[in-house]
């Protein structure tokens, strides 16, 4: 698709654009370090009626927040956000943790909020909003590689799977710690002769509440 150009704040590497660098030069941009010159830059593309997407380590978003909140949300542009190593970022240093993406990106208007809940669910929502894009959309990824598709989550709902259903009680996890309550549940079956169900959530904004409603029940 010509129309969609990516922009990246000096993470080409990090954010592993660099194949799509070689591949398609000049529609993968490093504007350099400036997150705030990325996200307006983006609007004014947006304006122009191309498709941009912005790539980054999802704990830099907070350096542009003022340009996300006034540039993009307010005027509900169709940029698309790809938040790589989100939550813990391996071996860095403090500062690439993003342990505060989700409260930051969740405080704005418009912006919905997605974490992939494995390669499946993340090609697909990245492939319907490119195709046609309507308002601002953050895809959050973790540092680790988004998981391949559970077999169990074929039971998938608007933002939401139903892994396993449970007698006791329900575990709600996000995309990526499907793994982790998937070893609690075993955990608790083992150990404490309890049958746990597991529901994942990958849509934050907005939150499917009534489908979650209906799963707690």
């Amino acid at each position: 698709d010509p129309d969609v150009l990516v922009l990246t704040p000096g993470t080409p590497y990090a954010s592993g654009l660099e194949p799509l660098m070689a591949q398609y030069a000049g529609r993968v941009i490093d504007v350099g370090m400036k997150e705030q010159h990325a996200v307006s830059m983006a609007a004014g593309l947006a304006l122009g009626g191309t498709k941009p997407v912005i790539c980054m380590q999802s704990t830099f978003m907070q350096r542009a927040y003022d340009q996300i909140l006034h540039d993009i949300c307010y005027m509900d542009l169709p940029v698309t956000f790809l938040c790589v190593r989100s939550g813990f970022a391996g071996y860095d240093s403090p500062t690439h943790h993003a342990l505060w993406d989700i409260p930051v990106l969740s405080s704005f208007p418009r912006l919905r909020l997605h974490y992939a809940m494995d390669t499946h669910d993340l090609v697909e929502t990245l492939t319907i909003q490119l195709a046609a894009p309507t308002g601002p959309l953050a895809l959050l990824m973790p540092y680790e590689p988004v998981p391949m598709p559970e077999p169990a989550l074929g039971q998938r709902d608007d933002g939401w799977a139903l892994v396993h259903s449970g007698t006791e009680g329900t575990l709600f996890c996000l995309g990526n710690t499907l793994a982790t309550a998937l070893a609690v549940r075993q955990i608790m079956a083992h150990d404490y002769q309890q049958d746990y169900g597991v529901v994942c959530v990958g849509r934050l904004a907005p939150l499917p509440a009534h489908a979650l409603r209906d799963a707690l029940k």
